[in-house]
């Protein structure tokens, strides 16, 4: 943990020297294993996307979820393209 903050010092130092723009990502420990966000372009929050919390039971897939493993590497959470799949089997357009 000291040597990520050390090298998030250098890396603003060498920013301020040379006039460029670095964006550091937050990264974060959770239970699970390190998890690294985005910084939002304006800097005021960041944004943790796509983030596992559970798995499907394969040899019960209509019971109780399982825990997700934990992660061996950092976990990107800055995509948030996944999403829950759609219900096709309903129309949606005329149960009003």
């Amino acid at each position: 943990m000291r040597l990520l903050k050390i090298l998030c010092c250098i890396a603003y130092l060498i920013s301020c020297v040379t006039g460029t723009n670095v964006r550091v990502d937050p990264l974060v420990i959770t239970s699970h294993g390190l998890v690294r966000g985005q910084r939002a372009t304006d800097g005021d929050y960041s944004t943790f996307l796509g983030i596992p919390f559970a798995q499907v039971d394969p040899n019960n897939p209509f019971g109780e979820s399982l825990p997700y493993p934990n992660f061996e590497e950092v976990f990107d959470a800055a995509d948030g393209s996944s999403e829950c799949p759609p219900d096709k089997s309903r129309d949606w357009c005329y149960i009003w």
